[in-house]
Parts: structure tokens; sequence; C-alpha cells
């Protein structure tokens, strides 16, 4: 305790030098610990010595301040040099030395003032750290021998997107000079971020790595085991130990090593998977097998499903087989072989299979189908339209194939009873298929974008049978003419009370597109009767609408914006109104 006081007068007197003795008169840490140095005193005359020199520090003349603070030093540094320890507690070790490769055309060291900001981001937490690095790597910041440690340490950084750029894009254009240390710091019982100091080894040193990938994949830790596995995929060496690893315990360790067999495409690997998928795990077997490239995967997938069909139609249906099933056809996706076509249609036209356990392998099929696009699954696709469950998919195939007069015929009575499932399947179809359409409308920003709009095929009674059932967004998408009928209803739906501004806005743009001469005074109007918060931001639609209103409605856009609350509004649509100013009259 008396050796710590006498280290705490030290600091005390190593500050006053520093300040200068002139400051020293008065000085409460001083003088705070005298008391307890002539307690001590009477017990030991070298602490009587200490505290009458602390004593007389700050008093007298400038000169005599300076005289008692250096015999207090010199007496307390004779004291703590014979008395005091100077070693540092704890045992030795040995200090931590990484080689970097020598690189003879090594970029010149970065000047220190742009290298901190860099490294603060890698090594600190807070926000815009992300946008520091970047910036980092394109001014060429992470060719200073400097940035390899903290680099390194990134790997671990809380903040996922800047540990996965880390591993994705600046650690792998270090090269070899970095491998010392990620070496040196890699773990295998690790997690996250040991699984990404792998990863960059693999990148790096590619086939050379292969010995520790196998040493990763049989001892390491879920996360390192994970990023051995993506390492191994389509290499033929490893293939052995990703087959064991396939049948872990974990599951998320089963269906990545079942999908880096599926990208070796032996026969072995494919035997694997099939024997996957009739088992317990089918679910995670399909995407593996839908990325399968061996030649035989195709077939093999109708062979099982038809053996499963069999199963489910001989009797009553189990709901394991279905299942099965299910990832059997699934696992079809991308596989546009005939045999698959075949057995598709077939299935979908099998009586027997066509029961409501069985709808969700149905359902599949026919989506499949619908991706082969081919007129045969078209056609099969638009016969099954009487059954509910695939309205749908019928729609979207009549839709690809038939004359737009023959799609009207077909469907449009199941829209007579807006309410009815066959009406409510149409139209939620319908609303799928104009989803593209809708957003294209919203992005585009000049004019003579408005006819690259995708085409659907709509015949023209679509849009009357739309306006009747009150689908504003579909007369919208479907609308390719002026029409009296159609104008009138679109201009009741924009002034009707407490219509959406999201919906104004796209039937603005609908009357744009269709070249109604009253387009520019009715986006005036909608910006005039908005409500003053109705703006969060300037969207790309309504930028490109402004910019289509002539000249002289410069003045009102300036006057609708001081309405508007937020400032950025306010200041964006002012600006896009002085652009409106600069346009020729016409």
């Amino acid at each position: 305790m008396s050796m710590e006081m006498l280290y705490d007068l030290h600091q005390d007197v190593r500050r006053l030098f520093i300040a200068g003795s002139a400051v020293s008169g008065g000085d409460v840490r001083i003088k705070r610990q005298l008391p307890k140095l002539e307690q001590l005193g009477e017990s030991a005359p070298v602490f009587k010595r200490v505290a009458e020199a602390a004593s007389r520090v700050g008093e007298g003349t400038a000169e005599q301040m300076a005289d008692a603070l250096l015999e207090l030093a010199v007496l307390l540094h004779a004291i703590l040099y014979t008395q005091g320890q100077t070693d540092a507690a704890g045992t030795l070790e040995p200090f931590e030395v990484y080689t970097a490769a020598s690189d003879t055309t090594a970029a010149p060291p970065v000047p220190y003032r742009r290298l901190k900001p860099v490294i603060d981001a890698l090594t600190e937490r807070g926000p815009g750290r992300l946008e520091a690095v970047k910036q980092g790597y394109e001014d060429n910041i992470f060719t200073d021998i400097r940035t390899y440690l903290p680099a390194v340490t990134a790997l671990e950084d809380p903040y996922s997107e800047i540990a996965d750029y880390m591993t994705n894009v600046v650690l792998p254009s270090m090269g070899a000079n970095v491998l010392p240390i990620l070496h040196a710091q890699l773990n295998l019982q690790g997690g996250q971020a040991d699984a990404r100091k792998l990863t960059v080894i693999h990148r790096l040193t590619g086939q050379a790595s292969h010995a520790l990938i196998a040493k990763a994949l049989t001892e390491g830790a879920a996360p390192v085991k994970l990023a051995a596995i993506a390492a191994a995929a389509g290499s033929p060496d490893l293939e052995e130990l990703l087959y064991e690893i396939s049948y872990d315990r974990k599951k998320e360790i089963r269906a990545a090593a079942l999908l880096a067999l599926a990208k070796n495409g032996s026969d072995r690997a494919a035997e694997r998977l099939f024997e996957a998928l009739q088992g317990k795990d089918a679910e995670i077997a399909v995407e593996p097998l839908r990325r399968c490239d061996h030649p035989d995967t195709g077939q093999r997938l109708v062979e099982t499903a038809s053996e499963l069909r069999d199963m489910v139609t001989g009797g009553k249906p189990d709901n394991a087989a279905i299942e099965r099933m299910t990832a059997a056809v699934n696992a079809m996706e991308g596989k546009r072989e005939p045999a698959v076509e075949e057995f598709l249609i077939s299935l979908l036209q099998d009586q027997t299979f066509t029961v409501k356990e069985t709808e969700p392998v149905q359902e599949c099929a026919a989506g499949l189908l619908l991706e082969m696009d081919t007129a045969a699954a078209y056609e099969v696709l638009n016969g099954l339209r009487n059954r509910i469950n695939m309205l749908d998919y019928a729609f979207r195939a009549a839709l690809q194939f038939l004359p737009r007069e023959a799609v009207y015929d077909h469907y449009h009575g199941y829209l007579a009873k807006k309410q009815s499932a066959e009406g409510k399947t149409l139209l939620r179809a319908c609303h799928d298929i104009v989803i593209p359409v809708i957003r294209a409308m919203r992005s585009y920003t000049i004019e003579e974008d408005y006819g690259q709009l995708p085409q659907h095929g709509w015949d023209s009674r679509w849009v009357q049978l739309f306006v009747k059932l009150d689908e504003a967004e579909l007369v919208c998408s479907v609308a390719e003419r002026l029409d009296e009928h159609v104008i009138d209803y679109l201009l009741a739906k924009l002034h009707k009370p407490r219509t959406r501004i999201s919906d104004q806005m796209i039937i603005v743009s609908t009357l744009f597109r269709l070249g109604h001469r009253d387009a520019s005074e009715l986006l005036l109007y909608v910006l005039e009767q908005a409500s003053p918060q109705q703006f969060y931001y300037v969207t790309e639609e309504l930028r490109a609408l402004i910019l289509q209103l002539p000249g002289t409605a410069a003045d009102r856009l300036r006057a609708a914006a001081e309405r508007f609350t937020y400032t950025s509004v306010k200041e964006e649509i002012q600006d896009l109104a002085d652009k409106l100013a600069l346009k020729p009259t016409e």
C-alpha cells in the first residue's frame, strides 16, 4: 500500500514537471497525500523525508518552488529505483510475428493521414464504416502492409456487411501477403469469422488448400465445416468426405453437403441425392437435384415420381408419399427433357391422381409445365381451365398461345361473379400478371419510353369488363387507347374522396400514356389537393410526370410545392419547376 502511494506521488510530480513548477503552488493532489505520508513517517524515516519534501513543494519564490519539486523528484526516484518493481506482471509469452511475402513491386507506403480513417473503420464500431472501407479499397489503401492485420481482424466485425465485403472483395485482392496472418489466426473450432478466414484461404490458394479443407471437414465446428463444404464443391478428391458428411446429424450440414455433391455431378453423387430424395431428407434434396447436371437426373426423377404416383393412386393417399412426390416434382424445375414434359402432362391428365390431397403436386406440375414454354404444354394447361386449382395456370398459358379474342371468349365468363371462387382466382391471376406493367409504368422517365411497356395481348373488351368490376389498377394496365367510357371511369376514380395518392398517380400516368389532353391539368390538381404531409419524398414516377408538364405550369407548381410539410420535397419540386420554366413555349 505504501509503495502504491509513492507511485501515485511520482506521477503527480511528473505532471508538475510537464506543467512547470510555477503552477505547483497549492497543488491539491499533493496536499491530499500529505497526511498519509506523515502518518507513515512515524514508522519509517524515509517516508518522513518524503512528507517534508512534499510539504515544501509550491512554497517560496519561483526558484525555491523549482528546487523543492526537483528535490522531491530525486528522492522519489531513488526510493522507487531501489525498492520498487519494474517488471510486468504475468508470464512471458513469445511475441506474435507475421512474415509477409516479399514483393519487389509493392506500392509505396500510404500517408498515415489517409491510412488512419480506414484502420479506424476496420477496428472500431459505429455508422458509416462500410463506406470508408469501400473508399479505401478504391483508393488502393490496402496495398500498405499496415492494413494487413486490421483487414483480417475485420472478418470478426459484428456488422456482417463489412465482414462479407472483406471476405469477398478486399482480402482476395490483397493476395498471398495476408496468408500467414490468416493461417495463424484460423481456429477450426471457431465461429463465423473463422469460416470467413477459411473461405479467403481457399480463394487465395485453390487446390493447395485441400488438405486444410479436408481437416476442416472432419474436425471443424459447424460454421467452419459449412465453409469447408462450400469450398470442397466440385473437387473430386474431396468427394468421399462430402459423401460421409451428407449423413451428418445436423440438417444444415447435410443440406450443404448434398448441394456440394450436386456440383460434382458424378454417378455416386447422383445416387446419394436420390437416396436422400426417398428418405427423410427429401425436402433438402430438391435444390441439389435441380442443380445436378448428371445426364440421367431428369429421367430418374420421372421414374421416381412415377413410382410414387402409383403408391398414391393405388389406394388411400399416403401423406408421406405425397410429400416425397411433391419434392420429386419440384426437383424437375429446369429439366427440359421431353420425358419430363410428357410425365407432367400425363400427371395432370390422370383422373385418379387429381384429388384434393394431391393438389400441391398438381399445382407444382402446372407451374413447371408453364415454364416449359411449349405449345403442347400451353394447350394442355388451357384445357384444364375448368378445374378451380388450374384456372390461374390455364389463363397464363392461354395468354401465351391463343389469339387475344379467344382468350377473352374462354375466360371472361369466370368473372361473371366477382366474389365466386373462380372470379377471385382469375382476378388474382390478372393482378399478378399486370404487376410488371405497373412497375414499368412507374419506372419509365421519359414520354417515349411509354411505348416500351410490356405487351400482354389483352383484348379490348377486357378493359370494359374491368371498368364494370371497378378494378382501377387493371384498367390502367390494359387500356391501350382513349375510350370515353374508360376515361370517364378513371376521372371519377381520380376525383373520388379519400383515393390513395398512389392510385391517383397511376391514373394520371395512364392518362399521360394515352395522350389525354387534360393530363397535365389533372396532375396539377392532384398536387394542389394533396395533403401537406402526403409526400415524404419525390418518387421517380412523380418526377417523370412533372417533367412532362408544359413550361407555363411552373408558377402553379411552385405554389403547390409551398404547401408541403417536408423541406426536401418542397425544394425538389421547386427545382423541377425551375426546369419547367426553361422549356420553350409551345
